[in-house]
C-alpha cells in the first residue's frame, strides 16, 4: 500500500447537483448560461482583491469551462444533464497540502438562464452579488474530516492539465517541437494504464513542462499568431528577486467638456525590478494599458504593494529575457469613482471617445516628466518625438480608447493593442470629419482608420496593430467583422504575426470569454512584441 508521503490529492472537490427545467447556453456570455460558479481563497485573505491564490471558476452543464479570476489548469470538471437539471463536479488543485484544521475562503454560485438572458443567480454567502470582483464577500469553509490513515490515490490530475494546456501549442512552429509531442502521448498513456505510480505520473509532469519551456522556434513564417498559455511557474512564483513595483501617481486634469471642470485623479504605475530613477542612462519604453466597463486603475495591477497575475507574467517575462523592460501605466478614464450606476450615467460614451485628451494632455506630461523614458522632457515636441517608444493598449471600453487615441492621437503613439472591442467610431461622425467614404459599416471604418495614418503621414512602418479577443466573447463577432476588412486594405495594414512582414495580427482564444483571464494571456503574448523594431 502507498503512504501519504508517496501519494497525495492535493485538491479541494465540489459537487452541485443543479433543479432547472430549463436551461440554457444560448447567451454570447459565458455568466449568463446556466452553470456553476466555484470561488476559492486559498490561504483566506479575502482582501478584496484577487490575489494569486484566489480563484473564480465557472462550468456550464456542458461542462464547458471559464475563469475570470484563477489558472485553469487547476481546475477538472464533469457535467451531465439529468431529468429536470443538472449535475457537476468539480476538482480544485490547491497549492499547498491541505490539512484539517485549515480554513479557506470559498463561495459557490448558481447562474439561471431563460434563452439568452441570465434571470437569476444563487450564492451560498454573498448576498450583493459582488463576490466576482470582491474576495471580502466570500464565506469559509473548514477542512475536516480526513482520516489518520487513510491514503489517496495517485494524483493524475496535474499531468491531465498539463497535457491539455501542451495540446494548445502549435508544435509546428517549433524546431523541437516533437519532444512535446511524445511525452503528450506518453503522458496520455501513463493517465490511461491504471497500474501506473504517482512517481510515473510525477516524473512525465517533469518531462513535459521542462520540454515545453525549451521550445525553440524555427524560422517559419506564421501570419496566426498563437495565443500560448501562461506557464504555471509564471502564474505562481514571482520572487522578490524579479519582482517589479508599483506605484501611484497624482495628477491634475479637467472634465475636457464645455465645463472644462477641474479635476484631481491619480494613477497606477508598474516598475520593472532594477528601476532605479537615479539612473537617467537607462530608457524604457512605456505602455498606457486601459481598463474596461465598471473597472478602474487597480483592475490589471491590484495596487500599492500587491501582485495580480499579470505582474507576475510580467516579472518573469523580464527576467527571462522574452521581453524588454518597460514602464506600464494604468490610468482610469472615468471622473468619479467606479461601481456606481450614477458614475456610469455622468461618463457614458464621451468619456470613452474624449479620454485621449486626458491622456495626451495631462498623463502623458506627468508620467514622462517623471519616469527615466525616450522622451527628453514632458513639452509637447519631445513627447511626439518619442511616438516610437509609447503604446496604448486597452480592454473592451479601454479599447474603445484604444482605438479613439489611434484616431485622435496617432502622433503620440506607433503601437496599438485593442482586445476584446472594435472601434466604436460611428459612420455619421466619420462623414461628419469630412471623408468621403462608401462601404458597409465595417468598410467604411476600416477605409477610416486607413485614412487616419496616411493623413498624418504615416506609412505601415510606423504603426503596429495588435489585436485579440477570444470565441466566447461579446466583442468577437465585432471585430471579426472590422478586422476582415483592414485585412484588405495592404497598403497600410500588413496582416501576419511575422513581424519581419507585417504590422498587424489578430489573436483568437479558442473558448475565450470577456474576462481579465484571458486578456492576462493575451497581454503573455503581445507584450514581448512591443517596440522590437526599435533595436
Amino acid at each position: 500500500m502507498k503512504t501519504n508521503s508517496v501519494t497525495r490529492d492535493n485538491a479541494v472537490y465540489f459537487l452541485a447537483e443543479v433543479k432547472d427545467a430549463n436551461i440554457s447556453d444560448a447567451s454570447g456570455n459565458v455568466y449568463e448560461k446556466d452553470s456553476v460558479e466555484f470561488f476559492l481563497d486559498e490561504d483566506n485573505k479575502r482582501c478584496g482583491t484577487y490575489e494569486g491564490d484566489d480563484s473564480q471558476f465557472r462550468v456550464n452543464f456542458k461542462n464547458e469551462r471559464s475563469s475570470d479570476h484563477g489558472d485553469l489548469t487547476n481546475l477538472y470538471t464533469a457535467a451531465k444533464t439529468v431529468a429536470g437539471g443538472y449535475v457537476i463536479e468539480g476538482r480544485v488543485a490547491l497549492s499547498q497540502t491541505p490539512a484539517n484544521g485549515k480554513v479557506m475562503g470559498m463561495e459557490g454560485q448558481i447562474n439561471d438562464a431563460t434563452g439568452s438572458t441570465r434571470i437569476a443567480t444563487m450564492n451560498i454567502f454573498d448576498t450583493t452579488g459582488t463576490a466576482y470582483q470582491d474576495t471580502k464577500k466570500f464565506g469559509q469553509m473548514l477542512l475536516t474530516g480526513k482520516g489518520l490513515n487513510s491514503v489517496s490515490k495517485p494524483n493524475f490530475y496535474d499531468l491531465k492539465s498539463l497535457v491539455m494546456s501542451a495540446k494548445d501549442i502549435e508544435l509546428q512552429r517549433y524546431s523541437n517541437g516533437y519532444a512535446v509531442d511524445t511525452l503528450i502521448k506518453d503522458s496520455e498513456a501513463a493517465i490511461a494504464d491504471k497500474a501506473s505510480t504517482q512517481a510515473k505520473f510525477d516524473g512525465l509532469l517533469i518531462k513535459l513542462q521542462a520540454a515545453i519551456d525549451n521550445l525553440v522556434h524555427n524560422d517559419l513564417s506564421f501570419d496566426e499568431k498563437e495565443c500560448r498559455d501562461i506557464p504555471k511557474a509564471y502564474k505562481t512564483s514571482d520572487p522578490e528577486s524579479i519582482r517589479g513595483s508599483i506605484v501611484r501617481v497624482d495628477y491634475k486634469t479637467n472634465t475636457y467638456d464645455q465645463d472644462a471642470k477641474a479635476l484631481d485623479k491619480y494613477m497606477l504605475v508598474y516598475l520593472p525590478h532594477g528601476y532605479d530613477a537615479n539612473d537617467k542612462t537607462k530608457k524604457y519604453d512605456i505602455v498606457y494599458l486601459i481598463h474596461g466597463n465598471s473597472e478602474s486603475q487597480h483592475t490589471a495591477f491590484g495596487g500599492v504593494g500587491q501582485n495580480t497575475e499579470l505582474m507576475r507574467a510580467v516579472d518573469n517575462l523580464i527576467a527571462d529575457g522574452k521581453m524588454n523592460p518597460m514602464i506600464i501605466v494604468t490610468p482610469t478614464w472615468y471622473n468619479t469613482a467606479p461601481y456606481t450606476a450614477e458614475r456610469q450615467k455622468e461618463d457614458g460614451m464621451f468619456r470613452i471617445k474624449n479620454f485621449h485628451n486626458e491622456l495626451v494632455k495631462d498623463i502623458i506630461p506627468t508620467i514622462e516628466g517623471k519616469f527615466n523614458v525616450y522622451a527628453q522632457s514632458n513639452s509637447e515636441k519631445d513627447l511626439l518625438a518619442a511616438r516610437n517608444h509609447r503604446a496604448v493598449a486597452g480592454f473592451s471600453m479601454g479599447s474603445a480608447c484604444t482605438w479613439y487615441n489611434y484616431i485622435y492621437s496617432i502622433d503620440y503613439f506607433k503601437y496599438y493593442v485593442p482586445i476584446s472591442l472594435w472601434c466604436w467610431q460611428d459612420v455619421d461622425s466619420i462623414k461628419k470629419e469630412g471623408y468621403n467614404l462608401t462601404g458597409t459599416d465595417d468598410e467604411i471604418k476600416a477605409k477610416y482608420l486607413a485614412e487616419i495614418a496616411k493623413k498624418a503621414g504615416y506609412t505601415k512602418d510606423d504603426i503596429r496593430i495588435f489585436c485579440a479577443t477570444g470565441t466566447a466573447d461579446l466583442a468577437y463577432n465585432g471585430m471579426n467583422s472590422q478586422i476582415a476588412e483592414m485585412k484588405k486594405l495592404t497598403d497600410t495594414f500588413v496582416y501576419s504575426a511575422d513581424l519581419r512582414k507585417g504590422n498587424f495580427y489578430y489573436i483568437t482564444l479558442k473558448g475565450g470569454a470577456h474576462n481579465w483571464t484571458c486578456v492576462d494571456r493575451y497581454l503573455y503574448n503581445i507584450l514581448p512584441d512591443l517596440f522590437l523594431d526599435n533595436k
